[in-house]
């Protein structure tokens, strides 16, 4: 299964790591007494992401974040409220002078309270009523909120804005932090404090850092993606240091994984591990240690006036497993490059293109030599590749086409038409070889070289020019005349390649593993995440001025493969 990574939008294919519900709800239940039966909503298994541009670990599905009932159910807790928190302190010693703070998420407004004895003018937003009345009652303006309202009506208000311990809650983080820098003057402050992803956390199981409280897991890596997406630049990290409280975590799950990596004596190198921790807490040096937390500062960028080119940016085209069928406008791909202007790449191991790089992206005839799971990879690879509304072109065979003609001939065939009889053995071979095709040019080609074709018009009027060319390519080959070529012969001479051929046949990616047909294709670009579905004409695509570069026609406007499904389809804005 895949999701889509909160901060890119691109999709993340294999999940890291899965969360049976059943095991989730036993383990509230025995370690919270909370049921969070509701808050899952349903779904099977919770599923944990890595998003390889961000580095931000996130969770699927995306609904299962926490509700309000859970907030209070966690609350009757002493511990879940802290008043007095690391991150409180360091930002009250990082921030300048006297500012003008929002901080969103404030609960009773603890923060709120150590800012305005320090001479900030403080305001917070919350969506907790009991915590937004208590915060009122110590006299702080707090108000019942969503920030995403908020914002509409507060434009660059305020010297900063702090959400401590709250963007790992939100299923769309990026939405929230581009509401929080609406509010921000040009060159303010944002301040975010969240766990560390790569603290002692990563190595144990905890409940409270995954949905239904937690639907993301932030990093340095992850934070400094944010430059990339928003007008902000990171000015510093800071890193909480081992809290007392947090030294048996950070001990046992540090010796559980140190113990994993020795084959034997397990039990001796946990041993090991925690009576050194604790010799380390024992001598004062806990505080040298990383701890659960971690705390950044963002400056949002001043405007800038920049006189912008009216000149469009080129396009960026691609065709993938090009073959011999390129053009010097588009880059083109191949496993085996035909040419100088054709680039190497291995579409299944190796793929090269950058996110959100292509606005359109062309393959053909490339999906049947995929297996099923690598042509979701594939098409996986070509939605994160375009930019949003990206156009995506596949040209493959046509299953549905190739068995209505079958149909069509083995009824021709059946009421004695004379010439029916050929072209019914013609498209039974074609439609097997596309399936079990072992060797290069397949049965095609063979029957092809074995003799005359008195069903030649036929074939080419399918298969179009390139089948044209070959034929007599091999006519010429052949020299004099022959008689019919035999389906018969051709059918009891295709042994099964073995050894050193095969190999050099399968590495060379001709061998076919699938074939798809309108529905089958469409539904599977849809459950990626693509749009705007369509079956074009061979000649006929949304890529602007597509005919001109002679991908799937010719010169004169003949169609390459005219046999072909030709499908088009966008990747969503």
């Amino acid at each position: 299964m895949d999701a889509q990574s909160p901060l890119t939008d691109n999709i993340v294919a294999d999940p890291v790591s899965r969360y049976p519900a059943t095991q989730l709800l036993a383990d509230w239940k025995a370690t919270f007494d909370i049921d969070i039966s509701e808050e899952l909503r349903g779904a099977h298994e919770i599923r944990k992401y890595r998003c390889p541009e961000s580095g931000l670990h996130f969770f699927a599905p995306g609904l299962c974040q926490g509700s309000d009932e859970l907030y209070k159910d966690l609350g009757r807790f002493s511990w879940y409220y802290g008043s007095h928190k690391w991150e409180y302190r360091k930002c009250l010693e990082i921030l300048p002078g006297k500012q003008k703070i929002l901080e969103v998420g404030c609960g009773s407004g603890c923060f709120l309270e150590l800012a305005q004895a320090q001479g900030h003018d403080v305001r917070g937003l919350d969506i907790n009523e009991t915590a937004v009345e208590a915060a009122n009652g110590h006299g702080l303006r707090v108000d019942c909120e969503e920030l995403s309202e908020y914002a509409k009506k507060r434009d660059a208000e305020y010297d900063c804005l702090c959400a401590f311990q709250l963007l790992e809650h939100l299923q769309d983080p990026l939405d929230f932090l581009r509401d929080a820098l609406k509010v921000v003057k040009p060159g303010g402050l944002l301040l975010l404090a969240t766990p560390n992803a790569e603290s002692f956390l990563r190595y144990q199981y905890t409940l409270l850092d995954m949905p239904p409280h937690h639907m993301t897991q932030w990093s340095l890596e992850s934070y400094r993606f944010l430059e990339t997406v928003l007008p902000v630049s990171l000015q510093s990290v800071h890193f909480e240091p081992l809290a007392e409280e947090h030294l048996p975590h950070y001990a046992r799950s540090t010796a559980k994984h140190i113990s994993q990596r020795f084959r034997v004596g397990s039990k001796l190198v946990k041993s090991l591990v925690r009576r050194s921790i604790g010799l380390i807490d024992a001598l004062g040096m806990r505080r040298c240690f990383r701890g659960q937390c971690m705390f950044v500062v963002f400056r949002k960028n001043p405007d800038v006036s920049t006189s912008l080119s009216t000149n469009e940016a080129p396009k960026r085209y691609a065709n993938i497993g090009c073959g011999s069928t390129w053009h010097p406008d588009w880059e083109n791909y191949d496993l085996v490059p035909s040419d100088d202007s054709v680039q190497q790449m291995d579409i299944v191991e190796g793929w090269t293109l950058p996110p959100k790089a292509c606005d359109a992206i062309y393959s053909s005839h490339v999906l049947e030599h995929l297996k099923r799971n690598q042509t979701k990879h594939f098409l996986i690879n070509c939605y994160n590749s375009l930019k949003p509304g990206g156009v995506l072109r596949l040209v493959v065979p046509d299953l549905e086409g190739i068995c209505r003609e079958y149909i069509e001939q083995l009824d021709a065939a059946r009421s004695g038409q004379t010439d029916a009889t050929r072209k019914h053995q013609w498209i039974t071979l074609e439609l097997l070889d596309q399936m079990v095709r072992n060797s290069s040019g397949g049965a095609m080609a063979k029957l092809w070289a074995s003799g005359d074709l008195p069903e030649e018009a036929y074939i080419v009027e399918r298969l179009g020019e390139e089948s044209a060319h070959w034929i007599e390519k091999l006519k010429l080959q052949r020299g004099e005349p022959r008689e019919a070529a035999s389906y018969e012969d051709v059918f009891a001479r295709l042994p099964e390649l073995k050894g050193e051929k095969a190999v050099r046949f399968r590495e060379g990616g001709e061998i076919h593993q699938w074939m798809y047909d309108e529905v089958s294709l469409s539904e599977l670009l849809s459950s990626i995440g693509f749009e705007c579905v369509a079956r074009k004409e061979g000649d006929a695509s949304s890529i602007p001025d597509f005919r001109k570069y002679n991908l799937d026609t010719n010169e004169l406007g003949g169609l390459r493969k005219p046999d072909s499904l030709f499908l088009e389809c966008v990747r969503k804005i």
